[in-house]
């Protein structure tokens, strides 16, 4: 619930400061953000319902996420849904901002490189590590773990490894 309350400040605070005219995308997958009014100016996305705003399809294989079937993110620098899901809303507030600019848009967003240290796989003495140290709450962790889960799958880990560091 601490989520939900820091992000609906935030929701608030864009709609008052832009007299309701500010451009917020809603997360119609998220058990207490899918509860927001969607007031003038909020767009909704979703993994799901598709009859959100922006329906995402997420290609795993592909290393893409499609945005209502036509717009096609693709990226090879970048590991999971999650990540794929911020480099689309990333996307289409920058869209929302410059209208005429969408084919340089899409080639920032497809060559888009991560800082160290965010869901990368390293080798290291020999051995292959996934090295997400940047997980600042418990939700990035989990979706953390699930990439890392299967991309040991994907590569045929054999006897995988955690280590969690304290999140204080």
């Amino acid at each position: 619930k601490d989520v939900f309350i820091e992000e609906t400040e935030v929701y608030h605070r864009v709609q008052e400061v832009t007299d309701s005219k500010g451009f917020f995308l809603i997360n119609l997958d998220d058990e207490y953000l899918s509860k927001l009014s969607m007031e003038k100016g909020c767009k909704s996305f979703s993994l799901k319902d598709k009859e959100a705003d922006y329906f995402y399809e997420f290609r795993r294989q592909e290393k893409a996420l499609f945005i209502n079937q036509e717009t096609k993110i693709k990226n090879e620098n970048i590991l999971g849904e999650h990540n794929f899901i911020n480099l689309a809303n990333a996307y289409l507030l920058a869209l929302n901002i410059y209208p005429n600019k969408k084919i340089e848009l899409l080639k920032a967003v497809s060559s888009f490189k991560p800082t160290l240290n965010r869901s990368q796989w390293i080798e290291w003495n020999g051995k292959s590590v996934f090295l997400d140290a940047y997980n600042a709450n418990p939700s990035s962790m989990k979706v953390a773990l699930k990439e890392f889960s299967y991309h040991c799958e994907e590569r045929n880990i054999k006897n995988p490894l955690v280590i969690l560091g304290d999140m204080n």
